[in-house]
Protein backbone atom coordinates (compact mmCIF):
# COMPACT_ATOMS: atom_id res chain seq x y z
CA UNK A 1 0.00 0.00 0.00
CA UNK A 2 1.09 3.38 -0.85
CA UNK A 3 -1.86 5.01 0.85
CA UNK A 4 -3.91 3.93 3.43
CA UNK A 5 -3.86 1.61 5.88
CA UNK A 6 -4.26 -2.26 4.76
CA UNK A 7 -6.32 -3.24 7.81
CA UNK A 8 -9.12 -1.24 7.27
CA UNK A 9 -9.34 0.20 3.22
CA UNK A 10 -12.06 -2.78 2.65
CA UNK A 11 -14.23 -1.58 5.44
CA UNK A 12 -15.93 1.15 4.39
CA UNK A 13 -18.69 1.15 2.17
CA UNK A 14 -18.50 2.30 -1.12
CA UNK A 15 -14.75 2.19 -0.98
CA UNK A 16 -12.36 1.38 -3.22
CA UNK A 17 -8.51 0.65 -3.82
CA UNK A 18 -6.92 2.09 -7.08
CA UNK A 19 -3.01 1.90 -8.01
CA UNK A 20 -0.96 4.37 -8.47
CA UNK A 21 -1.60 5.06 -12.24
CA UNK A 22 -5.21 5.03 -11.72
CA UNK A 23 -4.62 7.55 -8.94
CA UNK A 24 -2.59 9.32 -10.85
CA UNK A 25 -4.67 9.43 -13.88
CA UNK A 26 -7.46 10.49 -12.11
CA UNK A 27 -6.48 13.03 -9.44
CA UNK A 28 -2.78 13.94 -10.19
CA UNK A 29 -0.62 14.88 -7.82
CA UNK A 30 -3.42 15.39 -5.80
CA UNK A 31 -3.58 13.14 -2.35
CA UNK A 32 -6.89 10.45 -3.67
CA UNK A 33 -7.85 9.77 -0.23
CA UNK A 34 -11.26 10.43 0.13
CA UNK A 35 -12.21 11.56 -3.52
CA UNK A 36 -15.09 10.08 -5.59
CA UNK A 37 -14.82 7.84 -8.49
CA UNK A 38 -18.24 7.43 -10.21
CA UNK A 39 -18.50 3.84 -11.72
CA UNK A 40 -21.15 4.02 -15.18
CA UNK A 41 -20.48 0.65 -16.41
CA UNK A 42 -22.69 -0.97 -18.85
CA UNK A 43 -24.37 -3.04 -16.03
CA UNK A 44 -23.00 -1.51 -12.78
CA UNK A 45 -23.13 2.23 -11.35
CA UNK A 46 -22.28 3.40 -8.55
CA UNK A 47 -20.15 6.50 -6.31
CA UNK A 48 -17.31 5.38 -5.09
CA UNK A 49 -14.72 6.20 -2.24
CA UNK A 50 -11.06 6.23 -2.66
CA UNK A 51 -9.78 4.48 0.66
CA UNK A 52 -6.49 3.60 -0.38
CA UNK A 53 -4.28 3.52 -3.50
CA UNK A 54 -1.05 0.69 -4.02
CA UNK A 55 1.38 -0.12 -5.91
CA UNK A 56 1.03 -0.87 -9.61
CA UNK A 57 1.08 -4.87 -10.41
CA UNK A 58 4.63 -5.94 -12.27
CA UNK A 59 4.93 -9.32 -13.64
CA UNK A 60 6.42 -10.50 -10.74
CA UNK A 61 3.79 -9.78 -8.06
CA UNK A 62 1.20 -10.79 -10.46
CA UNK A 63 1.09 -13.15 -13.44
CA UNK A 64 -2.48 -14.62 -13.45
CA UNK A 65 -4.51 -11.20 -12.54
CA UNK A 66 -3.47 -7.64 -13.23
CA UNK A 67 -6.18 -5.13 -12.60
CA UNK A 68 -6.79 -1.11 -11.35
CA UNK A 69 -8.89 -1.22 -8.75
CA UNK A 70 -10.33 -3.32 -5.84
CA UNK A 71 -13.68 -2.91 -4.12
CA UNK A 72 -16.12 -4.18 -1.60
CA UNK A 73 -19.29 -5.67 -2.37
CA UNK A 74 -20.00 -5.05 1.15
CA UNK A 75 -22.52 -2.23 1.38
CA UNK A 76 -22.55 -1.45 -2.18
CA UNK A 77 -26.24 -1.79 -3.39
CA UNK A 78 -25.49 -2.26 -7.03
CA UNK A 79 -22.78 -4.63 -6.62
CA UNK A 80 -24.57 -6.69 -5.14
CA UNK A 81 -27.40 -7.01 -7.63
CA UNK A 82 -24.50 -7.25 -10.33
CA UNK A 83 -22.86 -10.10 -8.55
CA UNK A 84 -25.80 -11.60 -7.22
CA UNK A 85 -24.55 -11.28 -3.09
Amino acid sequence: MVHGDPATVQREPNGIVITEWMAERFFGKEDPIGRPIEVDDLHFESNLKVTGVMRDPTPEMSWLFWFDAVMSTQGTEPARRYWGR
